[in-house]
């Protein structure tokens, strides 16, 4: 059983840094360690970050996202951009990306900010992964960054909630 939770205690920050720091070139070719500190010091000001934890309490993924963009020095607050999302080789294909859809869904719904976008990015190579994507958002552009060739996808909050419950079978 794997457990999520949102990274509010030094400790689980210091899981989810050691963690996405761990996966940084699996995240994206591309990432170098100041990009991901970038990220990460984001994610810290303006956003929140999730840890996936084993029945051994081993981080097997993670998420960290941003109320408002970087472009907009984070006044855009109704757009929510999910900057990494990390799953263990061993756990991707299983429900926890499902759960971390539910998730996040369930943070922004409680939310005091109205959130009515959700921006992520994801690397253009990864082919599985933007099929996936395109099931519950629309792909907006293609942007070199650098880390690389990434396409933008822009969903709703009611577009994640819709997609995730159709995979558990809730109504």
């Amino acid at each position: 059983m794997v457990h999520l939770r949102v990274c509010k205690q030094k400790e689980d920050i210091e899981l989810y840094t050691h963690y996405m720091l761990s996966n940084k070139a699996r995240l994206h070719p591309g990432m170098d360690h100041r990009l991901m500190f970038l990220l990460l010091s984001a994610q810290f000001q303006h956003g929140e970050m999730l840890i996936a934890l084993n029945e051994d309490h081993r981080v097997v993924g993670a998420a960290g996202y941003c109320y408002g963009t970087a472009d907009q020095h984070f006044a855009n607050k109704e757009t929510v951009m999910v900057d990494r999302v990390y799953l263990d080789e061993d756990r991707r294909g299983s429900r926890l990306f499902v759960q971390g859809l539910q998730v996040l869904a369930g943070l922004l719904e409680q939310s005091p900010v109205q959130v009515t976008n959700i921006q992520f990015y994801i690397p253009e190579q990864d082919m599985r992964l933007c099929r996936l994507c395109d099931r519950f958002a629309n792909r907006v552009l293609k942007l070199r960054t650098p880390a690389g060739v990434d396409v933008l996808y822009l969903a709703t909050p009611e577009s994640l909630s819709s997609y995730s419950r159709t995979l558990v079978g809730s109504p």
